[in-house]
């Protein structure tokens, strides 16, 4: 699907959303609208990766007007840029440039948000980082002292049977 297509698919998508925000039965208060942003945020991540550079600000207005205007804009369009993955998840540099263009917008209206978003993506891959080291140590402390060799295959698959060197696990 081009951009074009991609990008017809996403503001009707986006529209939808914000329809459904308008005429939600019940109260309309602060969590369910990050909730909302929650719930729409994969559609950020998808369009970037179909080059599809969307206009945050204007999401983010339109997300105000279905809200009822119970939520500061500002606060709407950080909520949806928290959401984006950073660029280690993505694959081309069209990608990085369309993430970028997303980015630029919002700087451009209110400044600080990339180098907010630098931080943010640091720290994001520190706490990786440090999980996968994690891991990698409990990974260690379970394998097997006495086996003469294990299997290539052994600890991928522990992780997916949910067992440790082929035994069941016990429940307590």
């Amino acid at each position: 699907m081009d951009s074009n297509q991609y990008g017809e698919a996403f503001e009707f998508e986006v529209t939808a959303w914000c329809y459904a925000l308008k005429h939600y039965p019940g109260e309309i208060y602060r969590a369910l609208i990050h909730r909302f942003i929650k719930e729409v945020s994969p559609i950020f991540f998808e369009s970037i990766c179909n080059s599809y550079a969307f206009d945050t600000i204007k999401i983010a207005q339109q997300i105000c007007k279905a809200s009822k205007y119970l939520i500061a804009e500002v606060e709407v369009v950080y909520s949806m840029i928290a959401r984006i993955p950073g660029p280690s998840f993505y694959e081309t540099e069209d990608q990085l440039y369309t993430l970028a263009a997303v980015l630029d917008k919002v700087e451009q209206k209110y400044p600080g948000a990339i180098a907010r978003m630098e931080q943010r993506w640091a720290f994001q891959l520190k706490e990786e980082n440090k999980r996968h080291k994690e891991e990698a140590e409990r990974e260690k402390h379970f394998q097997d002292p006495f086996a003469k060799s294990a299997p290539a295959n052994g600890a991928a698959h522990a992780r997916q049977s949910g067992t440790r060197n082929g035994a069941a696990r016990v429940s307590s």
